[in-house]
């Protein structure tokens, strides 16, 4: 992981919602409103087997991850990641590099999903979290980040 690429895990209630966050996510990476250097998703099964399903064409989040730190810090990440999902849920797991959060987060949420986890410094990890289970809006998230 590069030192200013942004882990960030979105954990939504089932797989179809992950699915369309995805593909959302895809859409605004056209847009160029945000730059992802992996995209991957983890789901659940409701017999609690764990499957990690990857965008093509990226490195995996495992093996990117482990380049620039311990490899276990990666699969310990996953394992958190995976020990949080309820049956029949999934997580959309990131390493952003670049974003424009006024208008990628209301985005995501609208969908559901809430933060599980990021590498952010702890004050801008709550305020991601505030966005997606308020779902605040452009205006908001941006008069929030200039606060």
């Amino acid at each position: 992981m590069n030192s200013d690429d942004i882990l960030v895990v979105i954990v939504y209630s089932d797989e179809s919602r992950a699915q369309t966050a995805h593909e959302r996510l895809a859409a605004l990476t056209v847009e160029s409103l945000i730059e992802v250097e992996v995209a991957a998703s983890l789901t659940k099964d409701m017999r609690g087997r764990i499957k990690q399903h990857q965008s093509r064409g990226q490195m995996g989040m495992r093996a990117r991850f482990g380049r620039h730190n311990h490899p276990d810090d990666m699969d310990r990440t996953l394992q958190e990641i995976a020990d949080s999902l309820d049956p029949g849920a999934a997580a959309l797991c990131l390493l952003v590099r670049s974003v424009t959060p006024e208008k990628v987060v209301p985005e995501l949420s609208k969908y559901g999903g809430a933060i599980l986890k990021t590498s952010l410094p702890p004050d801008r990890e709550q305020l991601l979290k505030d966005a997606f289970a308020q779902q605040l809006s452009a205006q908001e998230i941006s008069a929030e980040l200039n606060h």
